[in-house]
């Protein structure tokens, strides 16, 4: 699956182009047929910033991605990557203090991510526990 920009982002590394994107407020993305693929300013889950961040950078991996947020979250106190129960997906939840947001696993949150005490499968097919294995597995 292909997610684009309009304007592009003219970025060296996946690091870059996904640290611009979010700080750039997310812009809109589309789908391949030009139609909006998700609004600007919206939280995006992590599939979706993947398929935004393949779509320019081909060879970079779902675990590289993870593991950019990851640090990314860690970073950026206002971020975290948790399972969105409107979207059913992990997204890169912004806006949240993580000093005053409830994780029961503090070790999912040391790697930015919220753990809330369920392993649910996103509709993407997986879960906090799932990234959590590709940020602290090589």
């Amino acid at each position: 699956m292909k997610i684009y920009l309009n304007p592009e982002i003219s970025c060296d590394t996946p690091e870059e182009f996904l640290e611009t994107y979010i700080n750039s407020g997310c812009p809109t993305t589309y789908n391949e047929d030009g139609t909006i693929q998700c609004e600007e300013g919206r939280d995006r889950s992590v599939t979706d910033l993947f398929y935004l961040t393949s779509t320019y950078f081909p060879e970079v991996t779902l675990k590289e991605v993870v593991k950019i947020l990851s640090r990314f979250a860690i970073d950026h106190p206002d971020y975290i990557m948790l399972h969105c129960g409107w979207i059913h997906k992990v997204t890169l939840y912004s806006g949240v203090n993580r000093g005053g947001f409830t994780s029961q696993d503090k070790d999912y949150e040391e790697v930015g991510l919220a753990h809330a005490g369920f392993n649910a499968k996103g509709i993407d097919g997986y879960s906090t526990e799932d990234y959590y294995n590709m940020i602290t597995n090589d």
